[in-house]
């Protein structure tokens, strides 16, 4: 049998006693006094330092017990500190200290973190050569004073935002794009070989369809973006009714999307996009209640598993239309983000759809601001009608697209939704160009 993959997931504080344990093997490895009381103050007092949203744990789970962990604390609104990344000796060298660093980098994304910080003991030579192959430098150094240990530390500190070369990560190097359906080892390839470091895909058919996931083939792909520094995001179909009530076929679609978001965990997702459904001009009431109590749902799901949901704003439909998609104004996006207060449910905020509506692309900012997006997903058109065209080909004004998004604090990545990959190319000059 295939041994099981460990992997960081997230903790809490029934797993301190089990951090406590790992550390104080780590000690008893370097011939240390442990004091837990007066080294783990932190994990002590675990809601102050590391629950939501001061902070998170995440922990690497074998034969019932942790044999790795990392913590995260915020420090103010852009930085953040690293905290408590041990692993058992016999764990070291399978990728799976920096699996924990890229996973509190992740969060750190999520959160609107600029800057991470930490501090290590200068006897950590392995911790200290993954740093600073992650891109951190070294930036000081410090004596604990009346340590029985006798404990120096460096400092080190990087962006969250920076490339796999270790440069910080620039306006065009944010621009990544949707594979949709395509097969998503094609999907990387591509982007690796064209210095992209973001990809939405859809596992819905083809290769990449929902059961069509071995360890193996999900072991392979985590190492290929680790490799190229890949952001990997999964996109559910929109044309799967989350507003569905009717027997049997309601119960698939919780399936559905308890399967993308476990789907998404395994891959090591940093998102994943939802939708709030349709409905045939009756019985709206009905879908629109469906289809937040299904996302609440989700959204528990989501927390307890380490995902992040971000619902998309989808596209307005001619009014002669049967079939509108909800979820495609600010009245109708308003209950699901005032209803929904969760660090794992946030916006795709969807530039072209928006041009769509009234209130238009500066109606949505104006609501919601840029403090729950999670990815902006970028496509043209002329204000009538659904359509991806390349950007100039419609009316949208880019330029004081990106100047207000950026002057407002956005700092994660965007998706071109349009055209083959050569529109994709010419795009993102043509994109960067811009800034």
């Amino acid at each position: 049998m295939a041994e099981t993959r460990l992997a960081p997931e997230p903790g809490g504080p029934p797993d301190i006693e089990g951090v406590v344990a790992l550390i104080g093997r780590v000690f008893v490895e370097y011939g240390w006094v442990f004091y837990p009381a007066q080294e783990l103050a932190d994990l002590f007092a675990f809601e102050r330092h590391y629950s939501a949203p001061h902070g998170a744990l995440w922990v690497v789970r074998r034969d019932g017990g942790i044999g790795g962990s990392v913590a995260v604390e915020r420090l103010d609104a852009k930085t953040a500190e690293l905290h408590r990344l041990y692993l058992d000796a016999d764990l070291r060298g399978r990728r799976l200290g920096r699996e924990l660093v890229e996973t509190v980098l992740a969060w750190c994304a999520r959160e609107g973190i600029t800057h991470l910080v930490l501090w290590s003991d200068t006897r950590f030579d392995r911790a200290h050569a993954l740093y600073e192959r992650m891109g951190f430098v070294k930036t000081g150094e410090r004596v604990l004073p009346d340590d029985p240990n006798d404990t120096r530390e460096y400092s080190y500190a990087r962006p969250v935002a920076m490339t796999a070369r270790g440069a910080t990560m620039t306006f065009r190097d944010r621009l990544g794009f949707d594979a949709g359906g395509r097969p998503l080892e094609g999907a990387l390839e591509w982007a690796g070989r064209h210095r992209f470091h973001h990809v939405d895909f859809n596992a819905d058919a083809g290769p990449n369809r929902l059961d069509g996931w071995p360890a193996d083939r999900v072991r392979t792909l985590r190492d290929t973006c680790a490799r190229h520094d890949i952001h990997l995001g999964l996109h559910t179909s929109s044309a799967v009714n989350v507003a569905e009530f009717s027997p049997h076929v309601s119960e698939g679609v919780e399936d559905y999307l308890r399967a993308n978001v476990d789907l998404a965990v395994r891959l090591g997702c940093e998102w994943l996009v939802v939708h709030a459904g349709f409905h045939f001009s009756s019985a709206l009431e009905a879908r629109k209640a469906a289809s937040l109590e299904r996302l609440k749902r989700l959204t528990g799901h989501a927390e307890h598993v380490g995902a992040t949901l971000l619902l998309e704003n989808l596209n307005f439909e001619p009014a002669r239309a049967e079939v509108h998609y909800l979820g495609h104004t600010v009245a109708e996006c308003r209950p699901y983000f005032a209803q929904i207060q969760s660090e794992r449910f946030g916006w795709a905020f969807t530039v072209n759809h928006a041009h769509l509506v009234p209130e238009g692309i500066d109606g949505f900012l104006d609501a919601f601001g840029v403090t729950r997006i999670g990815e902006v997903r970028l496509a043209d058109n002329t204000g009538e009608y659904e359509v991806h065209l390349n950007p100039g080909e419609g009316t949208i004004d880019f330029k004081t697209l990106f100047d207000r998004l950026e002057s407002a604090g956005y700092a994660k990545h965007y998706s071109m939704a349009f055209g083959g990959d050569a529109d994709k190319l010419a795009a993102r000059e043509k994109l960067a160009a811009l800034r």
